[in-house]
């Protein structure tokens, strides 16, 4: 199986955003790989705000003709498309994830856990989080999910590995200080902590992260791309650099 990860940039107008991952899918379709996913809050970003009546501008529904134009993109395409976005649901604000497999199906969705996306300031009313974790048996083998901070929480990860996933997709919005050696200091000083993560999971495990190309502040979503198994980076895309990691998947 051929899965393309894809580090995508910052883009909070939502039709640019999608404009930009079916460029991206169809890029994908050419290559004959059979599963697309983004970065957590590819459609919108992940810019909350605290004031529900901002944030909700930057929400879709799962029903939204933005998310169906992607549901049809997958269908037409026959290719599996995974992708983060802020999801409206019953007047509440979440961080959430679909995968439409290569027939246009709902194969997953799941709503972040862990609360560390959420600013202090927000109510819970309006603002939620999910409480099943992210699993679910697909056309491409039983998939586990995690979003961002979830890898760092011990309860979300002991409920995936006793779902016993075949592979994992790991999708970020993770900023880092982007200054001299910045990739040194990442490679040695920050991602070391996935890593004993990742080999908890037992799985191989594909991570992707979204970037700003253009942002002028020190810290910024750093982008790059990995591909872990049995605890080794197998494949990787630099940090700063956007673009598709392209990943051959095994049966074990």
């Amino acid at each position: 199986m051929k899965i393309s990860a894809c580090i995508f940039p910052v883009i909070e107008n939502i039709d640019q955003a999608l404009a930009e991952m079916h460029k991206y899918i169809n890029i994908a379709s050419a290559q004959k790989n059979d599963l697309i996913i983004f970065p957590e809050a590819s459609l919108g970003g992940l810019n909350i705000t605290g004031i529900y009546s901002q944030d909700i501008q930057n929400c879709l529904a799962i029903n939204s003709p933005e998310i169906k134009s992607l549901q049809q993109k997958a269908k037409q395409h026959a290719i599996g498309i995974g992708f983060g976005f802020l999801e409206k649901e019953k007047c509440c604000i979440y961080d959430s994830f679909v995968l439409f497999d290569k027939f246009g199906h709902i194969a997953v969705h799941y709503q972040r856990i862990s609360k560390g996306w959420l600013p202090s300031e927000v109510t819970a009313n309006d603002y939620s989080c999910g409480v099943k974790p992210g699993f679910a048996d697909t056309v491409y083998g039983k998939i586990g999910i995690l979003i961002c901070g979830d890898l760092f929480e011990p309860e979300i990860l002991n409920q995936l590995i006793r779902a016993n996933p075949d592979f994992y997709f790991h999708i970020l919005a993770r900023s880092f200080p982007c200054i001299n050696d910045y990739q040194k200091n990442w490679d040695e000083e920050e991602f070391p902590f996935y890593l004993n993560e990742y080999q908890k999971l037992g799985k191989p495990v594909i991570v992707c992260n979204c970037i700003e190309e253009n942002a002028k502040e020190e810290i910024r979503y750093c982008g790059g791309a990995w591909f872990i198994k049995s605890n080794q980076i197998i494949a990787r895309m630099p940090l700063l650099q956007s673009g598709i990691l392209n990943v051959e998947l095994l049966p074990e």
